[in-house]
């Protein structure tokens, strides 16, 4: 790298008169020298030129932009609001900018697999899997995203790049943001290529200037004006994805909703559930409105009624229609539910005995430890739920595994009591047998001579390796697949070969150009057909 010169001082910044171009036609001419750092001015940083109007307020992103955002922002002290917020706003530019160099080579990455896929259909390629078919696993492992992340990403990119133009300059040139260009590519999707670039025109001038719930309505109502059959199609295509959600809150708490249903359906069910709720609350249920709906919501899922108190659900409404009566508190729900066994919970004996605050794990969902006990003693309730046992080190992975036989149902112990000797009755009453989990390397203690490994091996494997072990992906080990890293019968079945992906990464590992390793026990090596390669271990629980 060559010496760097000596900065040119700019003039006194108290004289708005004076010209200083001339030090930022010199910076310039640095950064286009490819210099690795570029020396602040004498004077300090360059905060005048960030009021409004002035040359870095109006600068479109590029190293310039970035060097004097960066030098202005290591003094904020030297800066007055203009000047502050100009930088903040010079930052946002750069972001978008960011993400547009992000997109476009996500858009370049696609296209180019998808260009490989169609070539190996037009050769008659016959085996199972071909070329480009895996390429969102791939990016997903490189960005830590899922695949189904991964995949909307590369739609957005593909789309900005081949039929929005407008709106991906915008966001080149730091106008408009990331955030924005999605909601412009998501309602134009169902668009035809010429509409989708007629509404490009139109929105992409109106973003920099509208809030994104604002952009969102105006696109809405220009693809419809557009395409008159667009909301029609766009419902109906969606209705193909009806479903049931649950999901966490950010308090702790959690979601249950229908998605994509009918609005008149909708209308009419809320209607219907508030109506009740104000009958009850007339009657003497206490609690806010809403509390009363959600118990009314809860009830009806679970067939139970919601009676006032001292009365019976009369007149209006059947509560929940019939199942057992179990009135409830607004706000609380009813006696605890029996929880089927397919919920995967995961919970540290300290914490189940009420000795410790970690957090436990319910299908991948974080649970406050009060919530994990609940749920813990409801689940033991079920008649298809069993235990198991997992025996943890220092680090947090799995050494040994036992399974408990029948049903346990189990209540909370009252507080305090030795750590020690709860967990000992504890594991007296589960009667689980332990199992070394293999580490390091592997004894073959647990070897099979057949394909599908037992119920012992899987839940050996899955005490080790919790979620799928592809980088990015939380595909919980419970639901996912047993997989031979090297086919059986060439490879073993035992704790050294097996491991638990979900089916599209175990797919992905047949593709060409993809290899998978297990060098050692739960230790995975991933080499994608661009030749990168990401490692991942046992899991580490939280104890």
């Amino acid at each position: 790298m060559p010496d760097q010169p000596s900065p040119v001082p700019l003039p006194d910044y108290s004289d708005p008169g004076t010209g200083y171009g001339e030090y930022f036609d010199w910076l310039e001419a640095e950064l286009a020298a490819g210099r690795e750092e570029v020396p602040p001015p004498e004077d300090g940083p360059p905060g005048p030129e960030f009021r409004q109007g002035a040359m870095a307020d109006a600068l479109c992103p590029g190293p310039l932009l970035h060097a004097l955002t960066a030098q202005a922002a290591a003094s904020p002290a030297a800066l007055d609001d203009n000047e502050e917020l100009g930088v903040i706003s010079a930052a946002r530019r750069l972001q978008n900018h960011a993400a547009w160099l992000e997109l476009t080579a996500i858009a370049d990455y696609t296209m180019r697999n998808e260009a490989r896929h169609d070539a190996s259909v037009a050769r008659g390629d016959k085996r199972l899997h071909r070329e480009g078919e895996f390429a969102q696993e791939a990016l997903g492992m490189e960005l830590m995203l899922s695949a189904r992340a991964a995949t909307d990403r590369m739609e957005l990119a593909r789309d900005l790049k081949a039929r929005l133009p407008a709106t991906f300059a915008g966001l080149r040139d730091g106008a408009i943001s990331e955030r924005k260009a999605a909601i412009i590519h998501h309602r134009t999707s169902h668009l035809s290529a010429q509409d989708a670039a007629a509404a490009d025109a139109i929105l992409a001038a109106a973003a920099p200037g509208s809030r994104p719930e604002s952009l969102d309505r105006k696109a809405y109502r220009l693809a419809r004006k557009l395409d008159p059959e667009y909301a029609a199609r766009v419902k109906d295509e969606a209705r193909s994805r009806r479903r049931v959600e649950a999901r966490p809150e950010a308090s702790g708490n959690a979601s249950l909703s229908g998605r994509e249903l009918d609005p008149a359906d909708v209308l009419a069910l809320t209607s219907d559930i508030k109506a009740e709720a104000l009958r009850l609350r007339d009657a003497g249920l206490t609690g806010t409105l809403d509390e009363i709906m959600t118990t009314i919501y809860l009830d009806r899922l679970a067939r139970r009624p919601t009676l006032p108190p001292g009365g019976d659900a009369g007149g209006g409404g059947d509560g929940g229609g019939g199942g057992d009566a179990n009135p409830t508190t607004p706000g609380k729900g009813g006696g605890r539910m029996p929880v089927p066994a397919v919920v995967n919970i995961l919970v540290s004996a300290a914490t189940l005995l009420g000795l410790s605050e970690t957090m436990g794990e319910a299908n991948g969902w974080l649970l406050d430890p009060a919530d994990t006990r609940a749920l813990v003693e409801a689940a033991s309730l079920h008649p298809q739920t069993r235990w198991c046992v997992s025996v943890v080190d220092a680090t947090g992975e799995a050494v040994a595994h036992g399974c408990s036989a029948g049903q346990h149902p189990w209540t909370p112990p009252p507080p305090g009591g030795d750590q020690a000797s709860g967990i000992a009755a504890l594991l007296r009453d589960l009667k689980a047998r332990f199992e070394l989990i293999a580490k390091g390397s592997c004894d073959h203690r647990h070897r099979e001579d057949q394909y599908e490994p037992s119920r012992k091996l899987r839940h050996l494997i899955n005490a080790r390796t919790s979620t799928c072990p592809a980088p990015g992906c939380g595909a919980q080990a419970i639901h996912n697949e047993a997989d031979h890293t090297e086919p059986w019968p060439g490879g073993d079945t035992c704790e050294h070969n097996i491991s638990p992906p979900c089916a599209r990464h175990h797919h992905a590992k047949h593709a060409p150009g993809w290899k998978l390793d297990q060098p050692q026990p739960g230790h995975m090596t991933w080499t994608t057909p661009g030749g990168r390669t990401y490692q991942t271990g046992p899991t580490r629980y939280e104890i």
